[in-house]
């Protein structure tokens, strides 16, 4: 199996992940991006992560490359293995705001490390039965 990788098990995909996302989840944000987090209600140890970018950031070649750059930046990063659900959802408004396309995926990059990162030290903080 390879190291840098984004199976199946780092995914949310089924409607029932997303749902238990909604409610009661600890939220961060940044400009660019938001992150809404449990922990894993399958009880791993692997994070598992959902992407949502709304139509409004433009067309599904952009709203791909996107998707394309964030799961990169998961498979690149050392966060795998935090144990929870999050869910990132790209703001469309910040998207349109920038104009160099270089600028755009380093931010996004940047944003989702610190979100990441933000996310472990808040999980590993707060009582099991809290979240």
């Amino acid at each position: 199996m390879r190291k840098n990788e984004f199976s199946k098990r780092f995914r949310l995909k089924a409607r029932n992940d997303f749902m238990y996302l909604k409610e009661g989840s600890l939220k961060r944000f940044t400009p660019s991006m938001a992150i809404y987090f449990k922990r894993s209600r399958l009880g791993q140890s692997e994070t598992r992560v959902g992407l949502a970018v709304s139509k409004k950031t433009g067309c599904s070649v952009k709203r791909n490359r996107f998707k394309r750059i964030l799961r990169e930046t998961f498979r690149a990063s050392s966060q795998k293995f935090i144990g929870i659900d999050g869910l990132i959802v790209i703001n469309p408004s910040f998207v349109k705001k920038v104009l160099n396309q270089e600028e755009l995926e380093k931010i996004l990059k940047d944003d989702f490390c610190k979100l990441l990162s933000d996310a472990s030290y808040l999980i590993k903080r707060i009582p099991q039965e809290k979240l």
